[in-house]
Order: structure tokens, then sequence, then C-alpha cells
């Protein structure tokens, strides 16, 4: 490998719902679950979970922070179906936090003793207990994404950069075997994704035409949008018809630095194709 030519590349891919055909069956079996049973919904769980999915895989939240999709749900119950203490204060500590994990919680739980925030560590745990518990038969990479990162790695610096727990992203891309592509990965507990990518251009010394973010949410084009890099988009329910085109055509667009020329028509795609799908 050339590594002359593969420093002064960076490319950041998203793993959940990006890469990894994972983000529609953790919030079917987990996340929207896990809502329900630790803050005790039972009574209203079809309405909850529809909304659930339409705001996390299906709008232009699509992917964000568990604890922002949950501050989102809590808003939701609250309003509409059963008064939840603390959602007020909730909401406003997850608007004004810099930071997202299950430690920030843990902190403001003993600062406040506020049991939502109790509710809210409790939540991210058993969000994790039920997603291990998801066989690993069904969780699988979309097609193009290993051929994409076999080109990929041959002139640039591969990262994963993603909002998702660490332990379950390091987990399942040793499993599906594409963590070989990859120099790092990055996710939650880093920062959040445009923290980590402003980190790795700065460090990296790359120009900022040398950097792409690959995502399929909003998450993912704020990010590059922040850091002034290329963007490309996985459009939700056609996954591997957006590898096969990075890799037929559009790798090589950025690799002549050219991607950002069209990024305007992508993110009109991206756009439009998030708000039309509903799975």
């Amino acid at each position: 490998m050339n590594e002359k030519m593969k420093s002064a590349y960076l490319i950041c891919v998203d793993s959940d719902g990006c890469a990894v055909d994972s983000m529609t069956i953790k919030h079917e079996k987990a996340f929207g679950p896990a809502f329900i049973e630790i803050f005790q919904m039972q009574d209203f769980e079809k309405e909850i979970l529809k909304e659930w999915n339409r705001t996390n895989l299906y709008s232009l939240e699509r992917g964000i922070n568990r604890f922002k999709g949950l501050a989102e749900i809590i808003a939701y119950t609250d309003e509409n179906f059963k008064k939840i203490e603390g959602a007020d204060i909730f909401k406003e500590y997850v608007s004004a936090a810099k930071e997202l994990n299950v430690t920030v919680f843990e902190e403001y739980y003993l600062n406040t003793g506020k049991a939502i925030f109790k509710k809210a560590v409790d939540y991210s745990n058993r969000v994790n207990q039920l997603i291990e518990a998801i066989s690993e038969n069904e969780i699988t990479t979309f097609e193009y994404v290993e051929d994409v990162l076999k080109r990929a790695r041959q002139f640039a610096k591969i990262v994963v950069v993603s909002s998702a727990n660490k332990s379950a992203v390091e987990e399942e891309w040793h499993r599906l075997a594409i963590n070989q592509y990859v120099d790092s990965i990055y996710t939650q507990e880093d920062g959040t994704k445009s923290q980590i990518i402003a980190r790795l251009k700065k460090e990296g010394k790359y120009s900022e035409d040398h950097i792409l973010k690959i995502g399929d949410s909003m998450g993912d084009f704020h990010a590059a949008k922040a850091n002034n890099v290329a963007f490309y988009p996985i459009l939700v329910n056609k996954e591997g018809l957006s590898w096969k085109q990075l890799l037929e055509t559009y790798l090589q667009v950025f690799k002549l630095g050219n991607l950002k020329k069209i990024q305007q028509q992508l993110n009109h795609k991206f756009l439009e194709n998030l708000t039309s799908e509903r799975g």
C-alpha cells in the first residue's frame, strides 16, 4: 500500500443503517421495546412504537443519538398518553448537554436526584441487552459495502464514525470481517460525529477535499457540513444501490477531489429520499 497516498485521504463511515443493515432491527427489537418496558407504557405500546419508528427510521431525525430519541419519545408520550415525571427537565438537559452517554446521565442523577435520569441509564443498559440478544444471522452488511471498503483502502485511511455503542459496533465489524479494512472505530464514547471528524481532520492535516463522510442520517450530513467536507449519502431503502454507485462512480470522483462540486445534487437526493420513505 502506498502510505503517502493513504495518509492524504480520510474516509469516515457510519455503521448502523449505513454499512451494516442493523438500524431497523435494532429499533424494532431493542430501542422501542426498551422504552415501553422501562417506562411501563404497555397500554400504549402500539401507538408509541409507531411514532418511535417513524421518528428514528423515516424522518430527518433518523439516526439521532439514543438519548435525543429518548427525549423525543418521552415528550411525545407525556403529551399524548401518560404524564412522565421529569419529562421537561430531561428534554432541557438533553438539549444543553455537550455529550450524551450513560456516564453523563449517571452524573445528572447523582447531582439532581431526579429519577428520570436513572431511568435513562436503565433504558440505555436495557437497549444494549436487547441488542446483544438479537441473532447474529439477522445482521449483515449491505451489498457492495465490502467492495467499496476494499477499493477505498487502496488510497485512503478508513475509520468508522458512529453514534452507536462502541462494543456493539466493534463486535459487529469484527464478526462481519470488515474491521480489517478500517484503521480505527470511533463511537459515542469518543464524542459527537462532528467532534470526531474535526479532531481527525486536525491531527491528520487533511485537505478538506480529501475527507469524505459516508452516512445515512442527518447526523452524518451535519457532521460533514460542520467540517466543510464531502458527504456521500446512503439512501434509506436504497442502500445496496447507493453503495453500488459509490463503488462504480462516486469513489473515483472523491479521489479526484471533485465530490464537493456535486454536493448540492447529492444532498437533494438524500433529503428528498429521507422525507419520502416510510418503510
